[in-house]
């Protein structure tokens, strides 16, 4: 098998077009028979020139909070923890 890494530019450039809170659900059954929901949260910020990502994941089972830095341009972002 072969490993394929992209090299990610580490551009911090004006990303504010992105800033803001991005949220959507999900809802699924389980193999258990019960559905499962969940909740993400994604709020994108820009401090002391930088670009940083608070991701909140949440759901009956789950709460997850990760943060990372934020790099890109106006057409993609990547995500660096």
């Amino acid at each position: 098998m072969h490993e394929y890494k992209k090299q990610i530019p580490m551009n911090q450039d004006d990303l504010s077009c992105w800033e803001g809170t991005y949220t959507f659900f999900e809802d699924y059954k389980a193999d258990d028979g019960f559905y499962m929901f969940m909740e993400y949260n994604l709020c994108v910020y820009g401090k002391e020139g930088k670009y940083y990502a608070d991701l909140a994941i949440d759901g009956q089972t789950t709460a997850k909070h990760l943060q990372a830095q934020v790099y890109g341009d106006e057409e993609w972002v990547s995500f660096v923890s």
